[in-house]
């Protein structure tokens, strides 16, 4: 009987062993396993997302008439203009890296001589179409989208009318009344810009309306760049800044107290950090100097340089 159990026990295992796969099958069949489940993860796999570029500059062209050495785009709303300088016979124009936005376009010949500059403008009377039946010489909002050349923005309206006369002003820099200099906020060159941003505050509840100015730190207290800010307002950005290196400091507007941005700033501002030196931002063109924080109100009196707007 024992005989008969181990005989029927050998048989079991040897045929156990015949069903079970060889090594060299176990192996293949691991494989397959793997390239199956790699086949699958990467089949689900979704691509990465391509980076994207933001633009957020745009053009205005057109065409001026005869004797036109300038061109100014002017900013609806603000202090921010843009200046060209056309060659003499040129009577096709185009100012590129202007942010998006909605300006009024004027055209200049140039000062000097017996004759004062005299202004003409993209107005109502060019859409018109320039006939005697065209009164209306108001000036045309013409709105830049990013990414686009706004054109067809002709200056052809040369009646030099005195609400023109402040754009002038600005553009050259002079006031035609008083003959005194005027500060222009800044004349960019094309493609070699760049900007400053960052957060404001204020040693009271509440933020005033603040002027934020980058000084050049390699020139004098005249060269200067600003943005002006509504009340309430905790950020900032200054555009159209050449290439270079500033000084960013805020006034409340009209003067009196002033914020810098110094040493003490990423010292924290505690009564330990005694250095109150303003600090040179870099500037390089296409880009955005971010974390620029004018909060020193609690320098010595002179550290920084004095309000100079008008």
């Amino acid at each position: 009987m024992k005989k008969r159990l181990l005989f029927m026990l050998l048989v079991v295992v040897l045929l156990a062993a015949a069903c079970m796969p060889s090594p060299e099958q176990m192996n293949q069949d691991v494989e397959k396993i793997v390239q199956a489940t790699f086949q699958a993860l990467t089949a689900q796999a979704v691509p990465p997302t391509p980076a994207v570029e933001v633009v957020t500059m745009g053009s205005i062209s057109g065409q001026v008439t005869s004797g036109i050495s300038h061109v100014g785009v002017f900013q609806v709303g603000t202090d921010t203009f843009y200046k060209l300088e056309l060659t003499n016979g040129v009577e096709k124009y185009q100012i590129d890296n202007i942010p998006a936005g909605t300006y009024y376009v004027l055209a200049f010949t140039s000062p000097g001589g017996a004759a004062a500059p005299f202004p003409l403008a993209y107005s109502q009377y060019v859409v018109c179409g320039l006939t005697e039946n065209c009164t209306d010489h108001a000036l045309v909002p013409v709105n830049v989208t990013a990414g686009q050349i706004t054109t067809d923005i002709n200056i052809f309206d040369n009646y030099g009318l005195p609400d023109r006369n402040p754009y002038l002003d600005k553009y050259f820099g002079y006031d035609q009344n008083s003959g005194t200099d005027v500060i222009a906020t800044f004349t960019p060159a094309a493609g070699q810009t760049g900007s400053i941003s960052g957060t404001l505050s204020y040693p009271s509840e509440g933020i005033p309306a603040l002027a934020v100015i980058a000084f050049d730190s390699g020139g004098n207290s005249t060269d200067y760049y600003y943005v002006l800010t509504q009340q309430g307002n905790s950020t900032y950005q200054i555009d159209n800044l050449p290439a270079g290196n500033y000084y960013v400091v805020s006034y409340v507007i009209g003067g009196g107290l002033s914020g810098g941005y110094s040493q003490a700033v990423p010292c924290g501002l505690s009564a330990e950090c005694g250095d109150h030196s303003l600090i040179a931002v870099p500037v390089t063109g296409g880009q955005v100097t971010t974390g620029v924080n004018p909060g020193d109100w609690y320098a010595p009196p002179d550290i920084f340089p004095g309000y100079p707007l008008p």
